[in-house]
């Protein structure tokens, strides 16, 4: 009995080895993106992301223009603190910074295997990245905004303060008249229209302007007949005043201009500063060297997260044919500093993917066969 039992146990583990089937480990290649790359249907193609910078700086302009009536300022409103010329003045009023995550051209990988696998952990974004720290599901959306909204009519003096530009003046005149043997002078009258002189059309303006603040003290000390219901009539007395005294003393008009720019940072242009554009305080935003602009520049400085991995053999940069594994990118943190000359307008911290290090993660850990 003890060796029919025997006998039988041997016959079951021979059929159970029989009946098993041993796995066959797929056949993984991994190869940079190129022309000479044959893509077939067990083919996945990924890209490392890289990092770009979207730097938008609001300007502001300010624009000075003196009154057409400026020279009779202090004669007929005894203002002297007036605009006498006119003037241009640029200044930055803010910088934002902005990381965008985009596919690095020049790291695009080809993966084949042989029989067909699948990942259990790799994770593409909808961008086609790989290994991204940033979250695919977030999309920054900003309204696109014109580069200036100002209203350049707010420039003119539209209301010279006067009713009347001209005066009609009546002149006599006469002609010869033949009446039998003599010649008479008969007198006719013709009217003339003389235009106003700019020292008169200044009075008319500086008696309006002065009606108008004695109305509004009037109103406001209850010693009008008719008291508004409302505020719209003080209004409209401030505007018309204020419109009246930039007659004499000038107008500030401001506007503010965006400027929009791009920057990758790249292993040529770290730890150095890269002009973007050159201000001038009077003559504004310049792309050309200008001796009289101060440039704009941004400076990305890597903090060195990275430095380990470069001592670190396994750590290897990957070139060529690569059967070992998957490639991916450890992103590198970085100081960016933006200055207008030598006054530092931003410095914050951001991670850059391009400045950090490609290691390589074993295709035994990152992939299974299908079916497994």
């Amino acid at each position: 009995m003890r060796t029919a039992l025997l006998s039988l146990l041997v016959l079951f583990t021979l059929l159970s080895c029989g009946t098993q089937r041993k796995t066959p480990q797929p056949d993984i290649t991994i190869y940079p993106f190129s022309d000479t790359v044959t893509i077939t249907p067990s083919t996945l193609i990924y890209s490392l992301p890289m990092t770009l910078f979207e730097i938008e700086v609001t300007l502001i302009r300010t624009i000075r223009l003196p009154g057409p009536y400026a020279d009779f300022s202090a004669q007929l409103i005894g203002v002297t603190d007036i605009i006498s010329d006119e003037s241009e003045e640029w200044g930055i009023g803010a910088v934002e910074l902005t990381g965008h995550t985009e596919i690095d051209p020049s790291e695009y990988y080809v993966l084949k295997a042989d029989p067909l696998i699948y990942s259990n952990s790799l994770s593409l974004s909808h961008h086609g990245l790989i290994m991204s720290v940033s979250d695919p599901n977030v999309v920054r959306r900003r309204s696109l905004q014109p580069e200036s909204d100002a209203d350049y009519d707010l420039l003119n003096f539209t209301d010279l303060g006067s009713v009347e530009f001209s005066r009609v003046e009546e002149e006599i005149r006469y002609r010869l008249v033949d009446v039998d043997t003599a010649f008479i002078r008969v007198p006719y009258p013709v009217e003339r229209r003389e235009q106003l002189t700019r020292e008169e059309l200044a009075e008319r303006a500086a008696r309006t302007l002065l009606e108008l603040r004695e109305g509004r003290h009037l109103i406001l000390i209850g010693e009008t007949p008719l008291f508004p219901q409302s505020d719209a009539a003080l209004a409209e007395i401030r505007r018309l005043e204020r419109e009246y005294l930039s007659l004499f003393a000038g107008k500030t008009f401001q506007e503010q201009v965006r400027k929009r720019f791009y920057f990758t940072p790249d292993m040529q242009n770290i730890n150095e500063r890269t002009t973007l554009i050159f201000l001038s305080d009077e003559r504004g935003p310049s792309t050309e060297v200008d001796s009289h602009g101060e440039p704009l520049s941004i400076e990305v400085i890597p903090a060195g997260k990275t430095l380990p991995l470069y001592h670190s053999e396994g750590m290897r940069v990957v070139t060529g044919n690569t059967p070992e594994g998957l490639t991916y990118r450890i992103p590198e943190v970085a100081d960016v500093i933006i200055r207008s000359g030598e006054d530092l307008l931003l410095h914050t911290r951001s991670v850059v993917h391009q400045l950090g290090q490609k290691v390589v993660v074993p295709s035994s850990i990152m992939l299974q066969e299908r079916g497994k």
